[in-house]
């Protein structure tokens, strides 16, 4: 059986990432990112036929951004989607400071990873200056400015700066149609760029071609194997999870029980 395939970044937290059921009561930010992100899964796998990969932490940094830019309902259903404190300031202040959180996590281990904001508009005056204060302050939102009446060229300046952000692995985030109306548009934009090693690198020599099989029948595709290691491993009727430890010791299960 073929199960979607996610790249999916769940944050370390001391709780498992369940929702309060008091509705007064936000969950840890990291839970929160991680509540968010299982949400996201569930969304794009209705969506999206076959294996695909997406950026839940981006979009779960994206979501609090915004709740401060807007107000009532809207407001509302955006705290809904990120599961930040119904206090927007405490909200806000707990997932600036996750995000502070894995970076430093990360300058002390093996692992890169950088993450950016940009918000581009045709001109600074787009913005509150109370917003723009705060998103740079909370987020490291930086501002950047759109070629005034060409959707062209405003589609061009935001995939360089994704292209250069992502070292090269998206070259394409936007495209004429997210530009309807030039020299008026505002676009939020959140990479992520996270590299690692595995704490033990599969062996070129053991990778060969192996049935994987799929609705449609048996394939056959270039599979990499280890051949021993203890790793976390969770599965459900339609769903299978594995964990790769990387260098460093992040994913690494404590328990033997709980790996296989």
């Amino acid at each position: 059986m073929r199960v979607p395939c996610l790249l999916l970044v769940l944050l370390s937290c001391a709780t498992p990432p369940l929702l309060s059921q008091d509705t007064d009561k936000a969950p840890p930010s990291s839970a929160a990112a991680n509540v968010h992100a299982c949400e996201l899964f569930q969304l794009f796998r209705q969506m999206t036929p076959g294996n695909f990969c997406l950026s839940p932490h981006s979009s779960h940094q994206m979501a609090a951004l915004l709740t401060s830019a807007s107000g009532g309902e809207t407001q509302a259903e955006l705290t809904k989607l990120a599961h930040v404190d119904i206090d927007v300031a405490a909200g806000l202040a707990g997932t600036a400071a996750l995000q502070a959180t894995l970076a430093d996590a990360a300058r002390r281990s093996t692992l890169t990873l950088e993450s950016t904001f940009s918000l581009w508009s045709a001109s600074a005056d787009s913005y509150q200056p109370a917003f723009v204060e705060l998103a740079r302050s909370r987020f490291g939102v930086s501002l950047q400015s759109l070629p005034a009446g060409d959707a062209t060229a405003c589609a061009t300046a935001v995939n360089h700066r994704v292209r250069e952000k992502t070292h090269g692995r998206i070259a394409q985030i936007v495209g004429t149609g997210a530009f309807p109306y030039p020299g008026k548009n505002v676009v939020a934009v959140n990479t992520f760029y996270l590299r690692g090693l595995w704490s033990e690198s599969f062996d070129r020599k053991l990778t060969q071609q192996r049935p994987f099989h799929t609705p449609q029948g048996a394939v056959m595709r270039p599979t990499m194997r280890m051949p021993q290691g203890r790793f976390w491993y969770l599965e459900a009727e339609t769903w299978q999870c594995l964990g790769l430890p990387t260098a460093g010791g992040r994913g690494q299960p404590a328990d033997p029980a709980a790996a296989r």
